[in-house]
């Protein structure tokens, strides 16, 4: 049986989310330590900018250091639940891709399976929404916006599979 247009697009699409996916969490896991390193990069220039050799005709130092710790000013819970929402968000999209790859596969199973997928993506999306709305930080406000598309982008494609005809699943072999 003819493989359906619909199932190659939102199988590859569904692969590529699935792994960038992966790729985010892992950004996710290391953020807390990545913005400690900052921080020290930060306190390191405060300390350099009392010198006499900053040109302080383009950007005095004082600025950028104000502009890096408003950047940088999360709550000390945040960075735990950095690490918990990439470690979830690891095994959410390792599902997503397997349920994207079974889907590209037409396996009997696969539509279901993708269901799910796309289920956990939109519930761990709105989770990071809301953490990262309560954050009241720049970089908050950006995770929101990311987390904003990935939701917009699994909504699109749930509706795509829920209104394409799925009888090629059924009649499939295993």
């Amino acid at each position: 049986m003819k493989r359906p247009g619909w199932v190659i697009v939102i199988g590859v699409i569904g692969m590529i989310i699935g792994f960038f996916g992966i790729l985010g969490t892992g950004k996710s896991i290391i953020m807390p330590r990545v913005i400690e390193l900052q921080r020290e990069i930060l306190a390191e220039l405060e300390e350099v900018s009392e010198e006499d050799w900053w040109d302080y005709e383009e950007l005095p130092p004082e600025r950028i250091i104000e502009i890096g710790t408003r950047l940088l000013d999360l709550p000390d819970w945040f960075y735990k639940w950095s690490i918990i929402f990439g470690i979830i968000g690891f095994f959410v999209y390792m599902y997503y891709l397997f349920a994207s790859i079974w889907l590209f596969l037409i396996k009997k199973s696969a539509v279901k399976l993708f269901y799910i997928a796309i289920g956990l993506s939109i519930c761990l999306s709105l989770s990071r929404m809301i953490v990262a709305g309560f954050t009241q930080s720049i970089i908050g406000f950006f995770l929101m916006a990311g987390s904003s598309l990935v939701l917009a982008v699994n909504i699109v494609i749930l509706i795509i599979v829920a209104l394409n005809d799925k009888s090629v699943f059924v009649t499939s072999e295993a």
